[in-house]
């Protein structure tokens, strides 16, 4: 979980509280799930996700959302980019 913090496009400051989880699907799948609970938002799904080198990146199609960040223990720090909107994000454990 963590913090975006940015400046809208129409100049107003905005932070949200963003949760990224994995789990295992009934199917034994790796799914995950994008949570903004400041928006009352819950269970985007992940439409594309892939982990190498410490670097994950993580796409959400119905958000045209993507988020790339590198591993450090269990601290994972990047970038959220949506439409205009890119900003700083770090995810802990």
């Amino acid at each position: 979980k963590g913090k975006l913090d940015f400046t809208s496009p129409q100049g107003q400051k905005v932070a949200l509280n963003m949760v990224l989880r994995f789990a295992t699907s009934s199917g034994g799948q790796y799914v995950g799930f994008v949570d903004s609970p400041d928006q009352k938002a819950a269970n985007i799904p992940v439409t594309e996700a892939t982990f190498a080198d410490n670097k994950l990146t993580v796409k959400i199609a119905s958000l045209q959302g993507e988020y790339t960040g590198t591993l450090a223990g269990k601290t994972l720090t990047g970038e959220w980019k949506q439409g205009p909107v890119v900003a700083p994000l770090v995810l802990t454990k």
